[in-house]
């Protein structure tokens, strides 16, 4: 299907199907005369009572003029009241004959109207390949993506006890990455008991990407207990120009139209009203918003959905195939057309004593060195301590604001009885049984 206005009728039939259900992509399609380049990826849907054309963003229109595809190439999508509409628009615009070549005649010797004779195609201006090259090379990314095992080594440092769960989440973005020209945002879901990551995953994802990548990416975190009414849906996607709250800067709209590169994590997808499933299949097929001043490109986006729903009954699936984690959620109420279209379904299993143990070392490590100290050693006995007050249930933050209000005030008071020849860098903080904080300085170095 390398040219739409060739297709044949039943192809078309059968386009006109699947158009209903998904945006159809055309890679390289010869597009009207006077577009720099000549062929660029265009894509057509069917959506309520209408037909959008897409093409690609980045075509230049020099000519000769034309409103129409000056409009089509500048917006990005041209809307037509029917699917037969759009297909004769195309056609025209291309000088191709509304009778697609190759198709057989509705009737044997049946004749032109006379006067008229077969439109013929423009030439097509061609751009020369050094130009081509250089603008494949511009939109490449410069630097290579980086590979699962790069992100998994550093995400695995910090989001602790989920190896399989971050190993599927990197490679999800790690091939995403690779493809200069993605069809829809990656996609996943992060599902799991409260406390084991989730979040810190998106977040940590987001901010190696940017080290890793040599592309600046944001991170957003949408809270989806505040979208669980009805009306509080349209304010995820944007209220259209003209509107109260338009571009007020806080909603997925907004994230995305200041950085295309952002991963976006819906916080607790289940406790969201059942449109907001709905409103966002669209975005998860095409990836696009509309309904803005212009439409919003979100191919590049990676969205993140979590949800502690089912958590423990999910945990025994942990290693399960992703057919059979797909039908749970089928089963428990997950909305097929959802499930259908996440690229991946990744468990995050409750972390194990060990695990509570590296956690609780490695935040009283972040806690010590906003101190500007060292941590030189904790006893076993207050790594116990803290894990068993500690509110592990409801997440890191909480844990590391705990520990803060635990350390934090010995810490400061350990500091002022420094002398101030000793301070800074090279100070070193033990915490021994019952919290005790002992700081030392390391000896300067003889001459």
């Amino acid at each position: 299907m390398a040219n739409l206005t060739t297709a044949s009728r039943d192809t078309i039939a059968t386009l006109e199907r699947r158009s209903r259900e998904a945006c159809v992509v055309y890679p390289r399609h010869p597009l009207p005369d006077g577009c720099l380049p000549d062929h660029a990826d265009i894509g057509i849907e069917t959506s309520g009572d209408e037909t959008l054309l897409h093409i690609r963003r980045g075509i230049e229109f020099t000519g000769p003029e034309d409103p129409e595809i000056a409009e089509w190439v500048a917006t990005g999508t041209r809307r037509f009241e029917t699917f037969g509409d759009c297909v004769a628009w195309l056609r025209q615009k291309l000088g191709a004959p509304s009778q697609a070549r190759g198709e057989p005649r509705a009737s044997a010797g049946r004749q032109a109207r006379p006067g008229r004779s077969a439109p013929k195609r423009p030439p097509v201006r061609r751009l020369p390949v050094e130009q081509v090259t250089e603008l494949e090379q511009v939109e490449i990314q410069s630097k290579p993506a980086p590979t699962p095992a790069e992100l998994g080594q550093v995400l695995s440092a910090q989001v602790l006890g989920q190896d399989a769960a971050i190993n599927g989440l990197v490679e999800l973005a790690a091939h995403h990455l690779a493809k200069p020209y993605p069809r829809r945002p990656a996609s996943a879901l992060l599902i799991g008991a409260t406390g084991t990551g989730k979040t810190l995953a998106a977040e940590q994802l987001a901010e190696h990407l940017t080290e890793t990548s040599g592309a600046q990416w944001s991170y957003e975190r949408l809270d989806m207990s505040e979208f669980s009414e009805r009306h509080s849906v349209s304010r995820l996607f944007g209220a259209p120009p003209g509107y109260i709250g338009y571009d007020d800067g806080h909603d997925l709209a907004s994230a995305l139209r200041n950085n295309p590169k952002t991963v976006i994590l819906l916080d607790e997808m289940d406790k969201a009203h059942p449109q907001l499933w709905r409103s966002i299949m669209n975005l998860m097929d095409a990836g696009r918003i509309g309904g803005q001043a212009r439409e919003i490109d979100a191919r590049q986006a990676i969205l993140l959905f979590t949800s502690n729903k089912d958590a423990a009954a999910v945990q025994p699936l942990a290693d399960a195939s992703d057919q059979r984690l797909r039908r749970f959620l089928r089963d428990h109420g997950y909305p097929p057309e959802i499930v259908g279209r996440l690229g991946r379904v990744l468990v995050f299993k409750p972390l194990s004593p060990a695990v509570t143990a590296q956690l609780i070392v490695l935040t009283v490590q972040r806690i010590v060195e906003s101190y500007g100290l060292l941590l030189d050693r904790i006893a076993p006995d207050a790594v116990a301590d803290l894990a068993n007050r500690a509110p592990l249930q409801s997440g890191g933050r909480d844990v590391e604001y705990f520990i803060e209000r635990e350390l934090g005030g010995k810490l400061a008071e350990a500091l002022r009885e420094i002398p101030p020849e000793a301070s800074g860098a090279g100070v070193r903080a033990a915490i021994d049984e019952g919290l005790e904080v002992t700081l030392h300085a390391e000896a300067s170095p003889t001459a």
